[in-house]
């Protein structure tokens, strides 16, 4: 044993740090004792749950259920035939007292007979107790794997969250950043190591876990599989963690409530966005609910946790790949989901780790990341289905893009005012980069057309000038697929569908102007966002959230109280998004036309006061520094 901790020590001292801080004797025991006593109550409770002497007639099980529910499904069926039969003409008296006497004879019948079933049970002999009896370690399996779930990842998240807020707290975090161990051997030992104990109750408990899974015959195929997706969940929800720890100080003691509690509202709500079943198939919510390990659940075994949700995995195609026709391809294309986003979020983390003044991504990896993220949202909404209940809609590419566009523009919307936040710099870093440039404008006067070449590279590649101009090319890359898409509308359109009605009623201008004024606008919101961070106040960014949030809110509840709807006023369109408005107007062009205006000349005076804020802390750091050196001197 100290061999192999020795050897742990050695290849990761982080990792050897957390284990040594937690597994005592006492924690061990304590873990060793739920996992067995939460086994054994399992195992003793399935005699309670065995079919006795009153097993229902109508059971699972009991093998006469077929013929007293045929018997059950023809009564109804006859009662129901006897409404839809009509009265012969003329309607009398008579005619109404025979109906209602035909219909109460039936309930008779059918009171009679549910009577019958409650007072009579399935004999001993004819119930199936081999089916019962895998069916009733399956859904100990299944439950199991469930828990296993939520119990890893809620109860995992929590602890790494805490350790972090603890580190910090007390000051070690900032020794652990000056150690000689790089961020991936102490962030991969916090992974490894603050969960240490939760992995062990898991780890106790996988013996009869299995053994539940081989009783009930599933195939050892489901089971790696399951055990696959869940460990490669964990690195994806544990390096969130890790993120949101180091994002997020600001939140103090509250920020392990948060991020478990968003874990578990995560884990609890995703699958309701798969109620309907093959509903869900070509909605966008399907790159969230595939990040959700219990949508495997779902797929392997559909009907055991619920009868209303239906896994839509089974036909989850992704650009018209069908990737949930076989158990492999779905899960390594889960798994490799899981590795995706955990890539990103690595970048970020190393990105933070060491240095909290810079951004979690630089402008450059934003441009991949968003570009990346259209990949998804398209990829989920261009889905195939076979024929069915809707025909050939699913083939036609415009009712596929129709019915999602709003929520791509929903997550996109959500991920592009994340940028803002993420990529629009403070103060202190807004001052040193306008004193460089200063200084270097002062230097160098007869270069101009060299230093705005330069000054262009900066704004769209540097890691200390502002962002407006990077926020701008992110919008650029987020609308691009929509702009193609309303170009080559007609040329979708072959089965001539009603699927796009409200887009044949506005021009293709007014499309391309609509999402030119959301470009305008989200740039406002951008220029606002950096302005306010160059203020001199406390928690600037908190202030930047709410004045823009307010921004985005609050005139669009005035127009509202006021009484003034989107179709009667071009400030709609000004202050709103314009696809909320878009077709509401007896002349969208003229009123979006004076709308974008309007943005365009808000956007240059913006930018104007930006530019000279910049340019006065610019200047003034560089004075201050002079005098400082001459007094130093």
């Amino acid at each position: 044993m100290l061999n192999l901790l020795d050897k742990i020590g050695d290849w990761n001292p982080q990792l050897f740090r957390e284990i040594k801080g937690r597994l005592k004797i006492f924690n061990v025991t304590i873990i060793a004792g739920i996992s067995l006593l939460s086994q054994l109550a399992l195992f003793f409770y399935q005699p309670l749950e065995i079919p006795g002497k009153q097993y229902s007639l109508v059971g699972k099980h009991c093998n006469l259920k077929n013929i007293y529910k045929n018997k059950l499904d023809q009564l109804n069926s006859a009662l129901n035939l006897l409404y839809q039969k009509p009265i012969s003409q003329p309607v009398n008296s008579t005619k109404i007292t025979q109906f209602d006497a035909q219909v109460d004879a039936a309930n008779n019948k059918i009171s009679e007979f549910k009577k019958f079933l409650s007072n009579n049970y399935c004999p001993p002999d004819q119930v199936n107790m081999q089916q019962w009896w895998l069916d009733h370690w399956k859904y100990i399996f299944v439950y199991m794997s469930v828990a296993f779930v939520f119990i890893l990842l809620v109860g995992g998240t929590y602890l790494i969250i805490n350790n972090l807020y603890q580190e910090e707290h007390r000051g070690t975090l900032s020794f652990l950043r000056l150690s000689p161990q790089t961020e991936s051997d102490i962030l991969i030992g916090k992974i490894l190591g603050v969960p240490i104990l939760i992995y062990l109750l898991i780890f106790l408990t996988v013996p009869f876990h299995i053994f539940c899974a081989l009783s009930a015959n599933i195939p050892f195929s489901k089971i790696i599989s399951f055990y696959v997706v869940l460990v490669a969940s964990c690195f994806l929800f544990f390096s969130g963690a890790l993120l949101f720890a180091l994002v997020c100080r600001w939140l103090c003691g509250f920020q392990p409530w948060l991020g478990s509690g968003t874990v578990l509202v995560f884990l609890m709500l995703t699958p309701l966005l798969i109620l309907g079943g093959s509903n869900g198939i070509t909605n966008v919510f399907g790159w969230l609910v595939i990040l959700n390990p219990l949508s495997l659940i779902y797929y392997l075994f559909p009907g055991v946790l619920s009868e209303y949700i239906i896994s839509f995995m089974g036909d989850l195609n992704l650009f018209n790949l069908p990737i949930g026709k076989s158990l492999i391809t779905l899960v390594s294309f889960q798994v490799l989901q899981f590795c995706v986003w955990g890539y990103w979020i690595w970048v970020a983390l190393k990105r933070s780790f060491h240095n909290q003044n810079i951004t979690i991504i630089s402008k450059i990896q934003s441009y991949c990341f968003i570009a990346f993220f259209q990949v998804v949202l398209w990829g989920y909404t261009l889905q195939y289905k076979s024929k069915g209940n809707y025909h050939d809609k699913y083939y036609d590419v415009n009712y596929q893009i129709g019915k999602n566009l709003y929520l791509i523009i929903f997550f996109n919307l959500l991920f592009l005012f994340g940028l803002i936040v993420i990529l629009s710099q403070n103060r202190q870093t807004v001052q040193d980069w306008a004193r460089y440039r200063h200084q270097s404008n002062c230097a160098s006067q007869n270069t101009r057309n060299k230093s705005f070449k330069s000054f262009l590279i900066e704004l769209i590649l540097g890691e200390k000038s502002p962002a407006i101009l990077a926020i701008a090319i992110n919008l650029i890359i987020a609308v691009t697929p929509v702009v193609i898409w309303i170009k080559l509308v007609p040329f979708f359109n072959l089965n001539k569908n009603d699927s796009i009605n409200w887009l044949n009623e506005i021009s293709w201008n007014t499309g391309l102007l609509a999402i030119i004024m959301f470009i305008s606008l989200m740039l406002i919101y951008a220029t606002v966002a950096q302005m306010v961070l160059l203020m001199k106040k406390s928690r600037s960014n908190l202030w930047a959230i709410g004045i823009v949030t307010s921004i985005v809110v609050l005139p669009a509840i005035v127009l509202s109280l006021l009484g003034i709807s989107s179709g009667e006023n071009f400030l709609w369109m000004l202050i709103s998004f314009p696809f909320y408005s878009l077709g509401k107007t007896s002349q969208p062009t003229m009123t979006m036309l004076l709308a974008l205006f309007g943005q365009l000349i808000t956007l240059a005076f913006l930018n104007f006061q930006l530019r000279r804020t910049i340019k006065l802390l610019g200047a003034s750091a560089t004075t201050n520094m002079n005098e400082t050196i001459t007094v130093n001197r």
